[in-house]
């Protein structure tokens, strides 16, 4: 027996202290952690224990997307990188895995983005000439060109 409150309890009935929360639970009751998609339950051997929760939008990520705390601070093919300024707008939800990209075209994560110059798609590594400039897609910056007098010579002369 133990003291609780001025009364004496059997152990078994005591309650947990969830020190996240700061909060005391009575045994068997379970509240939403401090961890996405997870609670936390109150035994009667006096530990909190996480478990895992159904609660909506934990477990219902498509497109090779998986639950994440913070799915603000993911990068896309549109925002190829992340901002420092997503950490204050963060969110939990849906992202996909690191190392790989938000496809916003297909709603897919995808190991690389393709680039998109006047309507045609290009994919990471291709080179080509537009107009007067030799272009590249690159995964860190998209497709990136440069002026070319050799390419806009050659140009003028198929006129």
């Amino acid at each position: 027996m133990v003291m609780n409150g001025g009364k004496c309890i059997a152990r078994t009935e005591c309650p947990c202290y969830y020190n996240v929360q700061s909060r005391v639970l009575k045994i068997g009751e379970k509240i939403p952690s401090a961890k996405n998609c997870t609670d936390v339950l109150c035994t009667a051997s006096g530990l909190v224990r996480e478990v895992n929760t159904e609660r909506d939008g934990c477990h219902n990520c498509t497109g090779g997307m998986e639950w994440t705390p913070c799915k603000d601070c993911h990068k896309t093919c549109k925002h190829r990188k992340m901002s420092a300024a997503c950490l204050a707008t963060c969110k939990p939800g849906c992202a996909c895995p690191k190392g790989t990209y938000m496809d916003e075209a297909s709603g897919k994560c995808v190991p690389s983005c393709p680039c998109e110059m006047e309507g045609v798609k290009y994919p990471v590594g291709k080179k080509w000439t537009d107009k007067c400039r030799s272009c590249e897609c690159t995964m860190e910056k998209g497709a990136v060109c440069k002026e070319s007098a050799a390419i806009c010579q050659l140009a003028h002369l198929d006129m």
